[in-house]
């Protein structure tokens, strides 16, 4: 993160507040945000029902696929996101899948073609779901820069688009206008800086 101190603590302090206080409710995602200088990172904490419609290990071909194509949207930023001003370039993006991640990969490294390896995969994924049957959280971290940042006013989330599931996301954010809080929709999908 190339923020400044203050916005990077500010962002941190947003990031630690979610974590404590958040509670774990499908349909709704969280989103923080901290703008300064030419650095703007945004960062959505969300159940991973919201864009899996399941929030457990992949139990088959069909949840792996849709794993995957999800990863796979997440890590489009640009089309996440429509900018009005500011001329932002994607830098970087960090997803985490919690033990989706791992599931995903082991489901990757198995031979299909091997029933018997099929098969103890099988066993081993059921045992996941019986042990990842809690709620699973996923966090993706975009970091942009942006050219002209004090003329960038606000951004639309596309995520409603792409991810149907979601409901409603509460975003807060810092940048040198100050602080915000308030909540996106389908509907009223602006966030004003």
């Amino acid at each position: 993160m190339k923020l400044t101190p203050i916005y990077a603590a500010v962002f941190g302090l947003f990031s630690c507040a979610a974590s404590a206080q958040s509670a774990h409710q499908h349909g709704v995602a969280e989103l923080f945000f901290a703008a300064s200088g030419e650095e703007l990172e945004i960062e959505i904490h969300s159940p991973a029902d919201n864009f899996l419609g399941f929030e457990h290990a992949p139990v088959n071909e069909q949840q792996h696929k849709i794993l995957d194509d999800a990863k796979k949207q997440a890590a489009q930023g640009m089309s996440l996101f429509s900018f009005a001003g500011g001329e932002c370039e994607l830098e970087e993006v960090t997803q985490h899948w919690g033990s989706l991640d791992q599931a995903d990969s082991e489901h990757k490294d198995h031979d299909h073609h091997d029933h018997a390896a099929h098969d103890e995969h099988k066993g081993h994924d059921d045992h996941d779901h019986a042990a990842h049957a809690s709620h699973e959280d996923v966090r993706l971290t975009y970091h942009f820069h942006c050219h002209h940042l004090d003329e960038l006013k606000s951004f639309d989330l596309e995520l409603f688009k792409l991810f149907p599931r979601m409901e409603k996301i509460q975003v807060q954010g810092a940048s040198e206008r100050g602080q915000v809080a308030f909540d996106v929709t389908p509907a009223q999908n602006k966030v004003n800086l």
